[in-house]
């Protein structure tokens, strides 16, 4: 019974990641448009270094997850595939928002220099 508890536990933590990882995939789209320069200061703070620590989280709910559905007593299939999916689609974010991070601290002020 409380190996069955665990196993559940260790599934709800890599299914939120993987929703996690879906939602920072989704906002990528919304977040390309309002750091654009027809927004405020605030919500490009907001969304670019928001979005980091976003897919930051969901990278450590995943890896969590994975380590708790991947132990020998709780071993679960579709917690180490919900924690996997998670983990690549917040990597996949953090480097986009490292790349939009990276344009926006140093391209985009050499741009307005010129």
């Amino acid at each position: 019974m409380e190996n069955e508890l665990k196993r559940i536990r260790a599934e709800r933590i890599s299914l939120i990641s993987m929703i996690v990882g879906i939602a920072a995939a989704a906002l990528w789209i919304p977040l390309l448009w309002l750091v654009s320069d027809l927004t405020s200061d605030f919500l490009q703070a907001i969304f670019v270094y928001g979005y980091p620590v976003l897919s930051i989280a969901g990278l450590a709910l995943g890896v969590i997850g994975l380590v708790l559905s991947a132990r020998r007593e709780t071993r679960n299939r579709k917690g180490v595939v919900f924690a996997v999916i998670g983990m690549v689609l917040c990597l996949l974010a953090l480097a986009a928002s490292a790349w939009l991070l990276l344009l926006y601290l140093f391209v985009h002020p050499v741009e307005i220099a010129l």
